[in-house]
Parts: C-alpha cells; structure tokens; sequence
C-alpha cells in the first residue's frame, strides 16, 4: 500500500485501517495486553495461594 493511499475509515486507528498488516498487528498487540494482564492476575492468585498454604501446612512439618 503506497503512502499517498488514505484510508476509508474517519477513525484512523489500526484496527479499522485498510492495511492487512497494520490490522493484523493491531490484533496482535491487543492479544499481547490480555494475554499479559491475564497471566499477571493468575500470578498474583498462585502467590497468595502459597502464602496461605503456608501459614495452613507450615514451612516444614517437623516432627
């Protein structure tokens, strides 16, 4: 796509360009986002499960 092409849409944004390549890397970064929030909350949920199995179960059973 040559440089002196204007896009169809008022709303210049990359999700609504005519471009495949600037589509497909506006998805792709949108993928990114979600993908690293989601992964960010389940991180957080996995260490506050394992600070609380610890204070239930104890560092190390000691006999």
């Amino acid at each position: 796509m040559s440089n002196d092409v204007i896009d169809t849409y008022s709303y210049q944004g990359w999700l609504n360009s005519d471009s495949f390549w600037k589509r497909a890397f506006g998805i792709f970064g949108y993928y990114l986002a979600a993908s690293l929030v989601l992964y960010l909350v389940l991180l957080i949920l996995f260490v506050i499960f394992a600070v609380i199995s610890v204070f239930v179960f104890g560092m190390a059973s000691t006999f």
